[in-house]
């Protein structure tokens, strides 16, 4: 997880991740951790506070950022390696199938939440590769000695990755795709920080909206926790 800005929004996101690797991932019998890249020392010490592995790296350029990650996630002998925005939370669900040697898990269903946290949308990505979260096996990240996108990447490192392991490693961009519901990845939009805003994402890719989202995901959520981001939305809530 590449971490920059949106302090309050990336504690919670990070406190989520550590329940999801360290706890539920463990229980399911899959040794796993989060690798946290940044230059924030708030948002670095939170994140080795929750017993998650830390890299300080400059912004810029977010390519280097992303290989740092992967790299150390590597050099320690990681199985299957899974980029994750700081804006998201991810179910434990998503790993439950992984990829074979020379193919790529991707999932197209997701949720957004709205930057003042008072609606959802269901999306489903029809992108080729789908919403961003993948599952990447060891054999192609090998390929690219642990570094898989372009160093000098500034912005659209999902897109470097995939050129990447097309051309050195021979990846013929074979995706599989395993969703599980629509609520197995969740992007709280935020007024700070956010390149994609909440209502161009509903228009490209919506299927359904609801105006009551802490109901809505409080089926799959751990519930202390999605306390803990209604109270951050409250905090932040803008005056309309």
């Amino acid at each position: 997880m590449p971490v920059h800005e949106r302090v309050e929004l990336t504690k919670v996101c990070l406190t989520h991740l550590a329940h999801v690797t360290i706890v539920e991932l463990e229980e399911a019998g899959i040794s796993s951790t989060a690798v946290v890249v940044g230059d924030n020392t708030v948002i670095l010490e939170h994140a080795n506070d929750l017993g998650l592995w830390c890299v300080e790296q400059l912004n810029e350029p977010l390519g280097r950022k992303f290989n740092d990650g992967f790299q150390l996630a590597y050099d320690e002998g990681a199985d299957y390696f899974v980029p994750v925005g700081s804006d998201n939370w991810i179910s434990a669900d998503l790993f439950h199938e992984l990829p074979g040697p020379n193919e790529v898990i991707a999932h197209r269903q997701a949720t957004i939440v709205h930057e003042d946290g008072d609606r959802l949308c269901e999306i489903n990505v029809s992108y080729d590769g789908g919403d961003g979260i993948r599952t990447f096996p060891r054999e192609l990240i090998a390929r690219t000695s642990g570094r898989p996108a372009y160093d000098h990447s500034k912005r659209a490192v999902d897109a470097s990755i995939a050129e990447h392991l097309k051309r050195a490693a021979g990846w013929s961009r074979r995706f599989r795709y395993h969703d599980v519901h629509a609520h197995q990845v969740i992007g709280w939009q935020s007024h700070d920080v956010q390149l994609n805003q909440y209502d161009d994402l509903k228009k490209t890719f919506g299927v359904r909206e609801s105006s009551t989202p802490w109901d809505e995901l409080a089926s799959t959520q751990h519930l202390v926790l999605l306390d803990s981001m209604r109270d951050h939305y409250a905090s932040r809530k803008v005056p309309s």
